[in-house]
């Protein structure tokens, strides 16, 4: 009998965690993807903006939550402007309004970065992504490679 670590289902393929000192992403993502072919993941870019910070990046449309770029700041507000903030939170959750939950450039200079890449690159690599994926800028309509229908 085999035991799980003797042949894992990654293959050995490399991997990495997503914080990078690097101030620009474009040439990283491009190095990322010839590199990391296997396991590719988006760069957090946080000595870009704090806003890619780990915890302030996710921060984006979160009920109460309050950034505070000046003095680099994350909390979050309870009072009543938290509760009607939470109850369209919720409605968005109950109506899978998923693009309530994109996490914008501005955030995630990085990730959109990666997704425009992937997109330009195309199937020539093996790489699908569902269209809903893709950031605006970044979509092609239907028909193309990356239709509504093709899913990673």
């Amino acid at each position: 009998m085999n035991s799980p670590l003797s042949f894992p289902c990654f293959g050995a393929a490399p991997s990495l965690v997503g914080s990078f000192p690097h101030a620009a992403g474009e040439r990283l993502v491009e190095r990322i993807l010839t590199r990391f072919r296997e396991l590719p993941a988006w760069p957090q870019l946080p000595a870009r903006d704090w806003l890619e910070s780990m915890y302030v990046q996710y921060s984006e449309g979160l009920p109460g939550a309050v950034v505070d770029r000046q003095s680099q700041r994350i909390y979050f507000r309870s009072d009543d402007t938290f509760y009607a903030g939470l109850e369209e939170f919720y409605a968005a959750v109950v109506g899978e309004d998923v693009e309530r939950f994109a996490i914008g450039a501005e955030y995630a200079h990085g990730l959109h970065l990666f997704l425009e890449q992937i997109s330009r690159l195309g199937t020539a690599r093996g790489i699908e992504l569902s269209n809903s994926a893709l950031p605006a800028s970044a979509r092609r309509s239907s028909g193309s490679a990356f239709d509504s229908s093709t899913r990673v």
